[in-house]
């Protein structure tokens, strides 16, 4: 009988120590996690509130910064919020036909370009910019910057489906260059889209 009332609160013990281990465990590691996800926060929110729609160099490099799409121009460029700010953005190394340049007809598969950029643009959960090495932007004050539409670059998705080329290389703005190139390398072999007219695709452009 004592010997069964001994091991009883054995276990009764046991069980206590390791119901506090497990408490302390937690309450150390909560806060830690607690911690990490508000530099996160910090991380991803904090310079945006700093941006008043200009000065780009808030944003780090190399880095995705969520924003919220707002308006299509064409199938390389589009108007995003970020930071309540509207902003003007052009996709980086690539190039889709022209569908609204001045002076420029409409040319082939520019319209489906521009169709295809803002269908994934408006379906997306989530969007995000990354500003490559170099200049932030353009003469015109466009953001310079690749896209991804959860979590998929969008220069990907427009060049795999013939609908872009590779363009405007220009150093050091080039992180995803070699990618890029591949899936345009692709497109051209199964002669999709903007490859499927000979002669279309030039080192300047599209031939209208």
């Amino acid at each position: 009988m004592k010997s069964s009332t001994l091991t009883k609160k054995t276990i009764y013990l046991r069980f206590i120590y390791l119901l506090s281990t497990m408490i302390v465990v937690v309450s150390f590691t909560f806060p830690l996690v607690n911690v990490e996800a508000k530099e996160r926060q910090s991380t991803d929110f904090s310079n945006s509130q700093k941006f008043n729609g200009k000065n780009f160099s808030v944003f780090p490099k190399n880095k995705k910064i969520p924003v919220t799409f707002k308006k299509k121009i064409d199938g390389d460029t589009f108007r995003v919020l970020l930071n309540k700010k509207e902003i003007k953005v052009r996709l980086l190394l690539v190039d889709t036909p022209e569908s609204v340049k001045q002076g420029i007809a409409v040319q082939p598969f520019a319209l489906e370009a521009s169709d295809f950029t803002e269908k994934l643009l408006v379906n997306a959960k989530n969007i995000d910019l990354e500003f490559d090495k170099g200049d932030r932007t353009d003469r015109y004050n466009r953001a310079l910057c690749y896209v991804y539409v959860d979590n998929k670059l969008l220069q990907s998705k427009l060049l795999e489906n013939g609908l872009a080329r590779v363009a405007f290389v220009y150093k050091p703005n080039t992180t995803h260059l070699k990618e890029f190139k591949e899936v345009e390398k692709q497109a051209k072999i199964k002669e999709l889209k903007i490859w499927s007219k000979k002669g279309y695709v030039t080192k300047k452009g599209f031939k209208s």
